[in-house]
């Protein structure tokens, strides 16, 4: 089992997700979308290779990352995240499906990479 490392960005995307939560659906909500992304962290943490993997272009260069999807409420989401030797980085959070792009992290949408066949 590797430890989990949340990223700035990943720990931003989640307490925007909480806040717009708990905003428009209240507290009780909000807690449920945390106890949401708390049981994928675990999942990630137990076995660290479950995820699909997906190509990205990250800091202008194209890399293959993972993502795990899950549903809290009527909505679902996108955990993207990488495996190293010596950790599991948590890269960022995504709601619904389609396109992804944030700063330096775009979602490429063509998989003409062999690598995501492996």
């Amino acid at each position: 089992m590797l430890p989990l490392k949340r990223s700035p960005q990943y720990e931003g995307r989640v307490s925007y997700y909480v806040d717009g939560i708990a905003e428009r659906y209240g507290v009780a909500v909000a807690e449920t979308f945390i106890q949401a992304v708390e049981k994928q962290e675990g999942l990630l943490e137990q076995h660290n290779c479950i995820g699909v993997k997906a190509p990205y272009i990250f800091a202008g260069k194209q890399v293959v990352l993972r993502e795990i999807y899950f549903v809290s409420g009527p909505v679902r989401y996108c955990l993207v995240y990488e495996i190293l030797d010596d950790c599991i980085p948590l890269i960022s959070l995504w709601h619904g499906v389609g396109a992804r792009s944030d700063g330096d992290l775009v979602r490429v949408w063509k998989r003409s990479d062999p690598a995501l066949n492996e």
